[in-house]
């Protein structure tokens, strides 16, 4: 499946950003500002590639960082007003690509496709929630 949505290529959805500033992308579109290591736990990556991340976002003008007003050692994140036209233009393209891969299927498998992923997504969830403490 990799290979069908292009995810290992050299810049996702025919853009200049890996799957992992995507990703960045799309959670720091989802809200106002991130705490930088609330950001790092949510992605589950290690620390100085998120380091790493957030500097290619930044030094393309993508990604703004702040001292939190809380506590001054601490790093919030937010998009500048580019880094949300990147994740719109990401959001778009996967619209698009997700609308090509389900296009040839009749109506009755596009349902099953669609009810596919929500079992899959209730079944990883519950799985998350099983592996907590």
């Amino acid at each position: 499946m990799t290979e069908v949505l292009g995810l290992l290529d050299r810049g996702l959805l025919a853009t200049e950003h890996s799957l992992t500033e995507a990703r960045v992308l799309f959670e720091l579109a989802h809200a106002e500002r991130w705490q930088r290591q609330a950001l790092q736990e949510r992605l589950g990556i290690d620390p100085s590639f998120l380091t790493r991340v957030l500097q290619r976002l930044q030094d393309r003008g993508l990604v703004h960082t702040t001292p939190s007003a809380e506590d001054r050692r601490r790093r919030e994140l937010s998009l500048t007003e580019a880094g949300r036209a990147a994740f719109r233009e990401l959001d778009r393209r996967s619209s698009a690509q997700i609308d090509a891969l389900v296009a040839p299927l009749s109506a009755d498998q596009q349902r099953t496709v669609g009810a596919s992923m929500a079992v899959l997504g209730r079944l990883i969830h519950a799985g998350d929630r099983a592996a907590a403490p």
